[in-house]
């Protein structure tokens, strides 16, 4: 048995944090045992995997500058866990959880890139000096570097990453838990106040410039509006359809300032009546098969969770050419490039006019697409084969590791 210690910023709910949760629970338990440190506070996902028997811990840093003493806590922290290999997730965690795992613990370190996006315009100045100290390590430091999207390995190579220590491992997706509902589009229906012959669009992302949350309403003011116009010709039809915009996810509240200005009114306005803002939700499968049309609306993307889940509750997405996000999809939904609410609101257009049938036909085909791409045991065992390498490497074919 291997045991990895997994070292990542925080436990919050995720791209990254997520797709260490679903890892975890993927591996071999027979072959890999995992520990986590966050180094914030345990958040969310860090207490759900708790739950399931996980070792969750925090090295009890704050946001803002890493102590002395907080990097002192992660180099204890390996020295007492004894992991064959250390891998760590995101900029901050690779610098520091790489540091003190291959010079202070003397252990092999495994790099995770989630991002693909590294433009300062949209990146805090911290992101990018963690960035920026990583890339002059990456050809000394890590024994690998884990792309989660072939977007974010050309990214970093063009950034100044050791482009020979990287390889690309897709995120996974779990289609057991994120599998259609077909009594989920009336029960969201009712449970949001929405008429039941309404068409949804749902957004699942935290609120985040690379997110672009101003671009998903304009385009939602947009299709509003065209589709206004059509009713007032149309006799019936999906055109005659209202459509309502779900949107879920971290400070997504009428009470931000942001949003509600961008949407230019509040919850009983004509445009704001049409949109169910909700906030963080633990029950995305259940959002998700809810939804007639789904995707992102992002500047920037690495490889996108959301899409992936939505595609296995049988749901077709909209994307943004961003990322790996267009490989997701395939011909099973629509891409346009990113900041064109015109664009955005035009790909909706056409998939909402599709007869239900046909659109629920597109959403199968999405989730046939998850099933045998980015099945999550798969991808589990590329990671698994990757640690197993990484170790035999460092320690030799006969070492074992200490428990």
């Amino acid at each position: 048995m291997i045991r990895i210690a997994h070292i990542i910023t925080d436990t919050d709910t995720g791209g990254a944090e997520i797709m260490l949760a679903k890892l975890v629970r993927g591996m071999d338990p027979a072959r890999y045992r995992s520990d986590i440190l966050s180094l914030l506070p345990v958040d969310a996902v860090g207490q759900d995997l708790r739950k399931d028997g996980f070792s969750v811990e925090t090295a009890g840093m704050r946001p803002g500058l890493p102590t002395p003493a907080a990097f002192g806590r992660i180099v204890r922290w390996l020295r007492r866990r004894r992991p064959g290999v250390v891998q760590t997730w995101m900029y901050h965690s690779d610098l520091l959880g790489g540091l003190a795992g291959r010079y202070f613990a003397r252990m092999p370190v495994v790099w995770n890139i989630r991002q693909s996006n590294l433009d300062p315009a949209v990146n805090s100045a911290s992101t990018m000096h963690s960035a920026g100290a990583c890339r002059r390590l990456s050809r000394k430091l890590p024994a690998a570097i884990i792309c989660g999207s072939e977007a974010a390995r050309r990214s970093h190579a063009g950034f100044g990453y050791h482009a020979g220590r990287m390889l690309v491992i897709p995120n996974g997706f779990d289609t057991d838990q994120f599998r259609p509902d077909p009594e989920a589009p009336s029960r969201l229906r009712g449970e949001l106040n929405i008429p039941q012959d309404a068409l949804i669009i749902g957004l699942a992302a935290r609120l985040d410039p690379q997110k672009d949350h101003f671009n998903f309403i304009r385009a939602a003011r947009i299709l509003t509006e065209k589709r206004k116009g059509a009713a007032k010709k149309a006799s019936g039809g999906s055109a005659c359809r209202p459509v309502y915009f779900v949107l879920c996810g971290e400070d997504i509240e009428w009470e931000n300032g942001r949003i509600r200005e961008w949407i230019g009114e509040g919850p009983d306005g004509p445009f704001g009546s049409r949109f169910r803002l909700l906030g963080r939700r633990h029950d995305l499968s259940d959002l998700y098969s809810g939804f007639d049309l789904s995707g992102t609306s992002s500047l920037g993307e690495g490889f996108p969770n959301v899409v992936g889940e939505a595609m296995a509750c049988g749901v077709p997405c909209v994307v943004t050419d961003v990322g790996d996000s267009a490989q997701i999809v395939g011909d099973t939904g629509k891409v346009v490039p990113p900041s064109d609410p015109q664009a955005l609101a035009a790909a909706w257009d056409v998939l909402l006019k599709m007869e239900v049938v046909e659109r629920r036909e597109l959403g199968l085909q999405a989730r046939s697409r998850i099933e045998e791409l980015y099945g999550m045991r798969a991808v589990a065992d590329r990671y698994g084969e990757l640690y197993s390498r990484v170790f035999q490497e460092y320690y030799g074919a006969k070492a074992e590791c200490a428990e």
